[in-house]
């Protein structure tokens, strides 16, 4: 070993840590961060404590450049989903009122009235999505309540339970039933993991079929409630995973994705004040985790 470090040395030092004992690395969607680690093994070598610095210094500049340009081009969505939002919002509520003048009229078949109530809750169902959109884009405040988490992801669920069956796809669920409250709002969390299942559920079918893991947890120190979806699919090539929550990035055949969906489920979840990462199971598939703070 050299009495100062060059490059060769530097190199030898660190991967023989490395073996020893791991550094913690998170591979985190839109960029990669590496985690700080003390070695005791290596305190006492010239220079070594400056070239990890620097080492660290640049990765920690590149994510902060990656993490601005991941801001603007959500910005540049949140205008563009404002601008459409205002546009549908007018003629929904045309519909929504006439629709409810309609069933306020004394004579009107039992059959139709069912279809107008059907039409009334759909478009109501739209208006809200609408206004969920408009919280997305930065126009209205989402209100945050207190909610139970597992609730919402049954319900997410349930909407795709008869779409994953026909495409030959199984949804396991491990749900922590002791976990606490978090603040939310239970229609953007729902879109939220909806756009996360829709997303596994697309590519498994691709893939001729598989599985669906969801779970609920409190990782230790309990200040965070975790939603993981992972499937048994192909995995999430390299290249697209600094990119996957970028607007209108898509790894899909024409047609079949826009590439806003992740996207908008990364800006909810920041809303939130939680964190979306993704990555690779070992075992094979793709890995969605959201960490959402604990109701206070």
């Amino acid at each position: 070993m050299c009495t100062k470090l060059c490059a060769v040395c530097f190199i030898t030092v660190v991967v023989a840590a490395a073996a020893a004992a791991p550094p913690a690395i998170e591979s985190v969607a839109p960029a990669t961060r590496y985690k700080a680690v003390e070695y005791p093994r290596l305190k006492g070598i010239p220079g070594l404590s400056d070239a990890l610095l620097a080492m660290h210094l640049t990765l920690y500049q590149g994510y902060v450049k990656n993490a601005n340009l991941l801001s603007e081009k959500l910005a540049a969505l949140g205008q563009f989903i404002a601008g459409v939002a205002h546009e549908l919002n007018n003629p929904l509520q045309a519909v929504l009122g006439h629709v409810e003048l309609l069933r306020r009229q004394g004579r009107i078949p039992p059959g139709i009235r069912r279809e107008l109530s059907l039409v009334f809750r759909e478009a109501d169902r739209a208006a809200r999505i609408v206004d969920n959109l408009l919280v997305f884009a930065g126009g209205h405040t989402a209100t945050l309540r207190p909610i139970a988490l597992n609730a919402v992801v049954t319900q997410t669920l349930a909407l795709r339970a008869a779409a994953c069956r026909a495409a030959g796809i199984d949804i396991v669920r491990r749900l922590d039933e002791s976990q606490p409250r978090v603040a939310g709002n239970r229609l953007l969390l729902q879109q939220a993991l909806f756009n996360v299942l829709i997303n596994a559920e697309q590519e498994l079918a691709a893939w001729g079929g598989g599985r669906i893991e969801v779970s609920t947890r409190v990782p230790a120190g309990g200040d965070v409630v975790r939603v993981q979806v992972r499937d048994t699919g192909p995995g999430i090539a390299a290249a697209a995973l600094p990119r996957l929550f970028e607007p209108f990035f898509t790894t899909k055949d024409v047609g079949r994705g826009t590439g806003l969906g992740l996207a908008i489920t990364y800006g909810i979840v920041k809303d939130h004040r939680g964190t979306l990462t993704a990555g690779n199971h070992p075992d094979g598939g793709a890995v969605f985790t959201i960490d959402l703070p604990v109701s206070r």
